[in-house]
């Protein structure tokens, strides 16, 4: 419910199918394939995810 409510306020349109696009980079499989199999740091995903947070929130109306 709180990422729905993130992306209403931030008008993202269709929030609805939006919201297991905003979690699904958190599953923990993700992280152990990225920190394990890829030697990804864990700064390095975490500037991802940051990154890709900002991009989702401002495509939103009028952002």
């Amino acid at each position: 419910m709180h990422v729905r409510t993130l992306l209403v306020d931030h008008g993202v349109e269709d929030p609805d199918p939006m919201i297991d696009v905003a979690l699904s980079p958190l599953a923990p499989e993700l992280f152990q394939f990225q920190r394990h199999e890829l030697g990804l740091s864990t700064e390095r995903i975490g500037r991802s995810l940051s990154a890709f947070a900002r991009r989702l929130l401002s495509s939103g109306r009028g952002n």
